[in-house]
């Protein structure tokens, strides 16, 4: 069978991908399936590459950052790096998503398996941020039993439970539940993420986020409820109490970068979730499988940026990763300004981040 050669494409591609408008403004190359690309195709798609390699090179240090320490100050650190890994495979999908759309090859299967990895490492994102959430909770309401609940061999598998789970339940479209027979039949773009996903899965797939984040807001909740209380409670009755009370700190500031990474990693998902949530409802009914799909495109903008947002809160909040990323742009200017010596001065930069 052959699909539809003027396919709209996935979540963050563009759906221009009609040949007739492609032609009133003119086309640069013809790929597969005389997909004509425009300059303003190519413009995007460059930008895309742009910003698929800044989610891997910024998430990769962060991960390289934490395996250098060797010991992992504390089990949260673990789940950090396990969202940062997840940041780094949405920047493949990303990068895969760009050279699929330029080269324009048409497969179910291969839509299926790209659409499958995405919902994947959105749904582990999500339940590393649950996890994170949960282990600030413990740290601060009870912290007298907070080593016993977390482990690190506890946290590593709540991380593989995390992996299993969000793998199995993200490409259950490509275990069978979809609709690539129905969109086949359908004359519309067999392709579009609108089409070929089954609008069962996505209401099931949006339960799992929405009860993620209900979760995540009811333990913040109880939180900030309890904890002033509790920090008051150990001031009083614990002797050690600046011994104690930069405990507390700590714990807290950490907290604190959990927040950030939640609230701005819902931000971001919030407007592409909308899309999906007004399309099953019908709000979207009038208009058309591409015009959705353009949707999406825009949408899915603020999603790359939190892959590239989160990096940079770890920066800032986490004092190893400030360290190595002060480190690198130290280098880079020295690099940048050293003449004769100046190979000599960025290998002395190299060797003092392996023994950070």
């Amino acid at each position: 069978m052959r699909l539809p050669m003027n396919d709209s494409d996935v979540i963050p591609t563009v759906e221009s991908n009609n040949n007739t408008a492609d032609d009133s403004f003119g086309y640069l190359f013809t790929t597969l399936n005389g997909h004509h690309v425009t300059a303003q195709n190519l413009v995007f798609y460059l930008l895309q590459v742009f910003v698929a390699c800044l989610v891997l090179t910024l998430n990769g240090l962060v991960l390289d950052t934490m395996v250098r320490q060797g010991k992992w100050r504390e089990p949260a650190d673990l789940l950090v790096a396990g969202l940062a890994l997840t940041d780094a495979l949405l920047g493949v999908f990303v990068l895969w998503q760009t050279i699929y759309t330029l080269v324009y090859f048409q497969s179910v299967w291969e839509c299926l398996v790209r659409l499958g990895l995405a919902h994947s490492m959105m749904l582990t994102g999500m339940l590393h941020l649950v996890s994170l959430t949960t282990d600030r909770f413990l740290k601060v309401v009870t912290p007298y039993r907070y080593k016993d609940f977390c482990r690190k061999w506890t946290v590593w598998v709540v991380m593989a439970a995390i992996w299993l789970l969000g793998i199995v339940l993200g490409s259950l479209p490509v275990f069978g539940w979809n609709r690539s027979v129905e969109a086949a039949l359908s004359g519309d773009p067999v392709c579009s993420y609108f089409n070929i996903m089954h609008e069962h899965f996505l209401r099931f797939y949006i339960v799992l986020i929405q009860f993620c984040v209900v979760v995540m807001a009811t333990l913040y909740l109880k939180l900030f409820l309890v904890a002033r209380k509790h920090a008051v409670a150990i001031a009083a009755s614990v002797p050690g109490e600046s011994t104690r009370q930069r405990t507390s700190e700590h714990a807290w500031r950490y907290t604190k970068t959990v927040l950030l990474i939640v609230g701005v990693n819902y931000l971001s998902w919030v407007p592409m979730g909308m899309v999906v949530i007004a399309s099953l409802t019908g709000i979207l009914g009038d208009m058309s499988i591409v015009k959705k799909g353009d949707l999406m495109l825009y949408t899915s903008c603020l999603v790359y940026g939190n892959s590239i947002i989160n990096p940079a809160i770890y920066a800032i909040k986490i004092p190893a990763i400030h360290a190595r990323y002060r480190a690198l742009c130290c280098r880079c200017k020295k690099h940048s300004s050293a003449t004769d010596g100046g190979s000599r001065a960025a290998t002395t930069a190299v060797f003092s981040l392996h023994t950070m």
